[in-house]
């Protein structure tokens, strides 16, 4: 189905964006660090989302979706008992 997938878009003018949002907003404290970021589409059926990051990895996983979630949130937050 055209549109389903993960993309990487190149020359895209957003991850600039945070950096002039937050020059206006934050003029003495905007840090760099947006501008090395890439932007992903990922297009599903019921929805599709936009991402900027370093980079991205897909991993197969023979779990369930909770599962998967899970894990997904501790690697980004930590165990929960660090929370």
């Amino acid at each position: 189905m055209p549109g389903y997938g993960f993309f990487e878009i190149l020359n895209s003018a957003w991850p600039g964006r945070p950096i002039a949002y937050n020059r206006h907003a934050f003029p003495d404290r905007t840090p760099p660090h947006y501008a090395a970021l890439r932007h992903y589409f990922i297009g599903c059926h019921d929805t599709s989302g936009e991402f900027l990051a370093r980079n991205m990895k897909i991993e197969v996983t023979t779990g369930s979706y909770g599962e998967a979630a899970r894990e997904a949130l501790q690697r980004a937050a930590g165990p929960a008992n660090e929370w």
